[in-house]
């Protein structure tokens, strides 16, 4: 799928450059070409990341933290959903099959791990409750059940691993979306609206599926 966007996004951004008395409308123009990419049912990786990574330089440049860390956490979950498929079920009203735009590939290799560190922080409190319910388990099994050791602590491990792997692999993604969201207030009002789109679309793109089926 062609990037439709990309080439646009790129003119803005070097319009800028050589205007420096165009902030205000490069943000303008930026705005503009959002809201048409709104009407796009499905739209593609590098379109998707060009434009997030076009308001986190804005963000970053007024300082609004929660916005930046909306715009990075999000293009690197793009990132991740690129390199494993079974990720994509997150977005999807996302073309995939491009290879990543070697600028964006060199804005996020320049920036900081924001998913990392959010996984890191969901992750702990995780295990800290998981492990104590499988000693909890143990003890149970072992001390009021009276099984035999040996196949109390495999069938608790089992457990805990279920849970762990339900985690990372299904949980930990869309509890990072959920927590990202109560950042989405502090986006401009045109990316929003776009982001918002992006929902619709993904709802749509399952009913029509449905409609074939």
């Amino acid at each position: 799928m062609e990037d439709k966007y990309l080439n646009a996004l790129y003119r803005i951004e070097e319009k800028s450059k050589h205007q420096l008395s165009m902030m205000s409308d490069k943000y303008n123009l930026l705005d503009e070409l959002t809201r048409s990419m709104i009407y796009e049912e499905i739209i593609t990786i590098n379109d998707y990341l060009k434009l997030l990574e076009m308001f986190a330089i804005k963000y970053a440049e007024e300082e609004d933290r929660d916005a930046y860390e909306y715009t990075m956490i999000k293009m690197q979950m793009l990132v991740e959903a690129k390199r494993k498929k079974y990720k994509r079920t997150l977005f999807k009203g996302v073309d995939f099959q491009n290879r990543i735009d070697y600028g964006v590939a060199i804005f996020l290799s320049e920036r900081k791990d924001y998913l990392s560190k959010r996984k890191e922080m969901l992750m702990k409190p995780f295990l800290y409750v998981s492990t104590s319910i499988y000693i909890v388990m143990l003890s149970l099994l072992v001390f009021v059940f009276h099984i035999p050791f040996l196949f109390a602590f495999l069938f608790s491990v089992l457990i805990w691993l279920f849970f762990l792997v339900y985690m990372v692999f299904s949980l930990l993604d869309e509890k990072i979306l959920e927590e990202i969201e109560k950042n989405r207030s502090a986006l401009d009002q045109a990316m929003d609206e776009f982001e918002v789109s992006r929902k619709n679309s993904s709802v749509s793109n399952l009913f029509h599926k449905f409609i074939k089926i």
